[in-house]
């Protein structure tokens, strides 16, 4: 673990969600994550996460060329990739822009163990 990870550390549940998505994005290249509910709100991200979070639902059920234009405007000429998660029993979406096309596994995980969950 790094020294600089070690020092991010809180005992706090959000600030520990926002300090290791900022690590997440630093360790994956992302320009943006973004933790969000079913309604497109932002729970917690890096810097930038708030336009990814809004459009998390629509790309996990795009209906129509609206929801599409959102989604293409909101990505840019970068991925934007949405994954399903249950955080605190919660469905979420965390949300990708850029970087790594991999998801960081361990986020479901290490979400609930910060909320106070097993995974």
């Amino acid at each position: 673990m790094s020294p600089d990870r070690r020092r991010r550390r809180s005992d706090h549940p959000a600030e520990a969600i926002h300090n290791y998505l900022r690590c997440a994005a630093e360790r994956h290249g992302y320009l943006a994550i973004a933790l969000a509910d079913a309604c497109g709100r932002l729970l917690a991200g890096s810097p930038g996460a708030e336009r990814i979070a809004v459009a998390a639902p629509l790309v996990e059920s795009a209906r129509g060329d609206d929801d599409r234009r959102i989604i293409d405007r909101v990505r840019g000429d970068q991925p934007l990739r949405v994954w399903s998660v249950l955080v605190g029993g919660i469905a979420c979406y965390l949300a990708t822009l850029g970087g790594d096309p991999v998801p960081p596994h361990d986020a479901p995980i290490a979400l609930n163990r910060m909320v106070g969950q097993a995974g």
